[in-house]
């Protein structure tokens, strides 16, 4: 896992894939930032303010699915009932891997982590309550707040067009399905999602979610 540094060694940056890390990174290393410059076991008893971005376990999972079916260039799999249920729930790849299966628990507890949606909406904020915010503005904001001015975030587009009807395909799959082994494999990161507090994603009823708070497993 390369961990980027900023100049001052005074912020870390974790970077996962499919929760904007090809974005981050390269607007990091532009603004001169150090590529792997520092271990897992180096920032464990350092005083970096480590942090990292994550987005809703489930839309994640589906976008990394997606990368590697058109990757491998596998999209009749989606044609395929017989393989509905494998796509409901297989992590093929480091794209779809839980979290929680990649870092160790501490880092997972070091890290600040900076929630990614097109819908996140503020409930805490008095001035700015019930708007929408997006993750570059936290990612600055953030980033400000430890006197890191001199990046500039760009992103970074995919290329392949049809990719966002292949997801909204899948997703309809997963609805159809079995998804038990899913939510179970993604709890720990679902429950850091969760405490991405004072922000939360006003799509957080979806139908992967619902299961989840009617039986309790997570606390909002």
């Amino acid at each position: 896992m390369k961990i980027l540094l900023n100049p001052g060694r005074t912020l870390a940056y974790v970077p996962i894939q499919k929760n904007g890390s090809k974005t981050y990174t390269t607007s990091f290393l532009d603004a001169g930032w150090i590529d792997n410059g520092i271990t897992i076991q180096e920032l464990e008893n350092s005083n970096i303010k480590t942090f990292a971005h994550i987005q809703d376990p489930f839309i994640r999972h589906t976008k990394g699915m997606i990368e590697w079916i058109t990757g491998q260039g596998n999209e009749w799999m989606l044609d395929d009932e017989r393989l509905h249920s494998l796509l409901s729930t297989a992590l093929f790849d480091v794209h779809v891997i839980p979290i929680s299966f990649t870092m160790p628990e501490w880092l997972l507890k070091k890290v600040h982590w900076i929630p990614i949606s097109d819908k996140l909406v503020n409930i805490n904020s008095d001035q700015r309550k019930g708007q929408l915010v997006i993750t570059n503005e936290l990612t600055l904001d953030f980033l400000k707040q430890h006197n890191e001015l001199n990046v500039k975030i760009s992103d970074v587009l995919e290329h392949i067009e049809n990719r966002a009807s292949l997801r909204d395909r899948l997703n309809k799959i997963k609805e159809r399905h079995e998804t038990h082994s899913l939510q179970y494999m993604y709890g720990v990161d679902l429950g850091i999602w969760y405490g991405c507090i004072p922000y939360r994603d006003s799509v957080g009823n979806m139908y992967h979610f619902k299961e989840f708070l009617d039986n309790g497993f997570i606390k909002c």
